[in-house]
């Protein structure tokens, strides 16, 4: 898929709403003033900790995938009679 069709689609148009509805509920909750921003940073550090732990998983997964399909392939491949 090429990134302007990613950008158009409704999956990415839903996403956006879902970060817009995010922050403004984050600027309702926190507003902007300054003395707020060090906490904001630290939890953004926090964040981001979180999603590489969790990128860290799901790239486990995927990669248990790939071996199972990788194993699959072969099995099929030595069923399979040559033509």
């Amino acid at each position: 898929m090429r990134i302007t069709e990613i950008i158009n689609s409704d999956l990415f148009k839903k996403f956006e709403r879902e970060l817009e509805e995010k922050m403004l509920a984050g600027l309702e909750e926190h507003g902007e003033s300054k003395h707020e921003i060090i906490s904001l940073v630290e939890e953004l550090k926090d964040e981001a900790l979180d999603i590489a732990g969790w990128g860290f998983l799901l790239w486990r997964k995927i990669d248990k995938l790939q071996k199972k399909v990788i194993k699959s392939e072969a099995e099929i491949s030595n069923l399979t009679p040559p033509l």
